[in-house]
């Protein structure tokens, strides 16, 4: 069995997790949950069956975990982006939808498995918080400006925009090579329900 090398031993705990996860990843793309084995994780990611029990008890827990790690992951882009960007609303809305579906493409098997197979995590239902106010920020800033003509129910628009964005991720998973049309009508979409027309055409004149 190949051995994970690292210079030191906490990079070679951060390099086991991240090939735990990734072989949870490729398992959960060939078969359902309640399918994967600890030892089948274990040899696909390249180390012993008890050095698995390192990071986790059981395969429940290694999917709360991974799952964690992609909605944290997630959360942090949306948060950096938001604070960093001095992008017109509009556009700084369109790119976080789009690093939001590509970034958590990725991680998707994993949240899907989650809701079916494992108890609810509470690291994933903070991450998901902390995207939902970083977005409805943004809504309140574009409607502060003129640029946004929200419902006047900014919750149901938060609500909404999440759950367009998470049947999306769901969309690209399962065709990733229609990835850049799925992500494109996702922004059109999301845009024109929450702007007036002529700021949609501002938009697309801009790109």
């Amino acid at each position: 069995m190949p051995k994970i090398a690292a210079a030191s031993l906490a990079e070679h705990r951060e390099t086991t997790r991240a090939a735990l996860y990734t072989a949870l990843d490729e398992l959960l793309a060939e078969s359902t949950f309640d399918q994967i084995t600890l030892g089948a994780i274990a040899t696909r990611a390249g180390v012993s069956r008890t050095a698995v029990y390192n990071y986790a008890p059981d395969k429940a827990a290694l999917l709360h975990a991974a799952a964690a790690e992609s909605a944290e992951r997630f959360a942090d882009l949306v948060e950096t982006l938001a604070a960093e960007s001095t992008d017109p609303t509009p556009d700084l809305l369109a790119e976080m939808l789009r690093r939001q579906l590509l970034s958590h493409a990725a991680g998707v098997r994993r949240l899907i498995a989650l809701e079916v197979d494992a108890p609810e995590s509470s690291a994933v239902a903070e991450a998901v918080t902390r995207i939902r106010s970083i977005t409805a920020a943004v809504i309140d800033r574009g409607a502060a400006e003129g640029t946004f003509a929200p419902s006047g129910d900014r919750h149901l628009d938060v609500l909404l925009l999440a759950g367009m964005v998470e049947v999306a991720v769901r969309q690209i998973a399962v065709f990733p090579l229609r990835a850049d049309a799925i992500v494109q009508r996702t922004i059109a979409l999301s845009l024109a329900a929450l702007q007036s027309p002529a700021e949609v055409q501002e938009v697309h004149r801009r790109r």
